[in-house]
């Protein structure tokens, strides 16, 4: 008996489990893509890979959210809302662990990874702020 294939998207959460970053790289032209895939968004080609990321990046945007909308207690508000850019280049939408202070954008973070699980059973990739690992 063979089991199913993994999704793209199941693979992300796979590994997000494992307490890995991965993301989707194209052997044809080198870009990274976020969100999981089936083809390349630049070249449109299927010889995707899944590599590591740095967990290095840097703040794009954020908002400060005061209405609770998840279960997930890592969630309650308030909590920060982030568009980070990794360092690989692809945009992500998280969080930030910490809400002591607001973030500035270009601010470099840090992956880290809850030990708690969300609703969905999933492991949340968070960032938090570069100074908080020294």
């Amino acid at each position: 008996m063979t089991s199913e294939p993994l999704t793209p998207d199941e693979t992300y959460w796979d590994y997000c489990s494992r307490g890995e970053l991965r993301l989707q790289h194209c052997a044809g032209c080198g870009s990274w893509l976020f969100p999981p895939g089936l083809r390349c968004n630049t070249c449109l080609s299927r010889d995707l890979h899944w590599e590591p990321v740095s967990g290095r990046a840097v703040v794009w945007s954020w908002l400060r959210m005061h209405r609770k909308y998840f279960t997930d207690p890592a969630l309650t508000p308030p909590y920060l809302v982030t568009m980070v850019q990794l360092a690989e280049g692809p945009r992500m939408i998280s969080s930030i662990q910490t809400t002591e202070r607001d973030p500035r954008v270009g601010e470099t973070l840090h992956l880290v990874f809850d030990d708690v699980e969300d609703a969905n059973g999933h492991r949340l990739p968070r960032f938090a702020y570069a100074e908080a690992n020294r």
